[in-house]
């Protein structure tokens, strides 16, 4: 019996050992799973810091943009008013224009008109004077 019990104990003994070797390597293992599980962790983690540093950036690009976009707007309804007050002055200068051209039409004819006159009156005048100097003579 000594010789089945020896078999018996090194027979658990080996299985002890084995269990023990198949422990070891499932502590590696978890080790080495547990390193990459830390070294991807740290990546992400950096991930998410330069994604976080990244939308800072955007932030404050857009209020930068915005206030651009604001400033220009401002800007625009200024240039629009100009342009609308000039528009008007522009339609006032061209509505003047066209009475000053009308009355100047109208001191032009008011010229010719006068001048016809005074050269009517001229030459009844120059023909009332020849026909004075003919009955003279």
């Amino acid at each position: 019996m000594t010789k089945v019990a020896n078999d018996e104990e090194s027979e658990r003994h080996q299985m002890e050992q084995m269990e023990l070797n198949n422990l070891r390597k499932l502590k590696r293992k978890l080790l080495q799973e547990k390193q990459i599980a830390e070294k991807d962790c740290e990546l992400i983690s950096n991930e998410l810091q330069q994604h976080i540093h990244d939308r800072k950036e955007l932030e404050n690009l857009a209020r930068k943009l915005t206030e651009q976009l604001e400033s220009v707007q401002v800007e625009k309804q200024s240039l629009m008013s100009e342009y609308q007050a000039n528009q008007e002055a522009i339609n006032g200068y061209n509505s003047e224009l066209k009475d000053l051209k009308e009355e100047l039409a109208n001191m032009k004819n008011v010229i010719a008109h006068t001048f016809e006159e005074e050269l009517r009156s001229a030459a009844h005048t120059s023909i009332i004077n020849q026909s004075k100097i003919s009955k003279k003579h």
